[in-house]
């Protein structure tokens, strides 16, 4: 099972090389493999989206980590911020907070969403913020202090989101 997995999985990426988003939004690669293991794993990929023109995120790189469990795609893939953000939807360990990627959720993942079409949420989300499904108190703020929101949401991509940083 595994074998067939692997192979559907590295089939999916090299897809994914092969027919990039063409709005440069998002690229995604195999993840490092451990010092110990040259082998690429295609069930860890790394995912780098790019900042949307206008947001408080404009010119960062986020990196994300996205995994795949063995009942891919019964249940969806595991994907986290690696690099810091600052985002209502988003927590300080880069857990995401978007209904299409409850993984766990088998009422909420849509086996059938491509990884294009999740990327592009991910990415749509760093544009419009849900204040009413945050982490933290951060909805409040998103809401009634967006200045200073945005703010801080500037100084974590200047220190956190540099392409040198990915």
């Amino acid at each position: 099972m595994e074998d067939s997995k692997k192979k559907q999985l590295t089939d999916l990426l090299e897809y994914m090389f092969d027919h990039p988003d063409e709005n440069g939004y998002y690229y995604v690669d195999y993840w490092e493999p451990d010092k110990n293991d040259e082998e690429l794993n295609p069930f860890e990929w790394k995912a780098v989206i790019n900042g949307p023109i206008g947001s408080p995120y404009e010119g960062g790189y986020y990196k994300l980590k996205v995994t795949f469990k063995d009942d891919f795609p019964i249940s969806g893939p595991i994907i986290k911020f690696i690099t810091k953000i600052y985002h209502c939807n988003i927590s300080d360990n880069g857990d995401i907070c978007l209904n299409i990627i409850k993984y766990w959720d088998p009422k909420k993942w849509d086996r059938n969403k491509t990884m294009d079409s999740i990327f592009k949420s991910i990415y749509d989300m760093l544009i419009v913020q849900n204040p009413k499904d945050p982490y933290y108190n951060r909805g409040d703020e998103y809401l009634n202090k967006r200045d200073e929101f945005n703010k801080k949401a500037r100084e974590y991509r200047d220190k956190y989101a540099r392409l040198n940083q990915l």
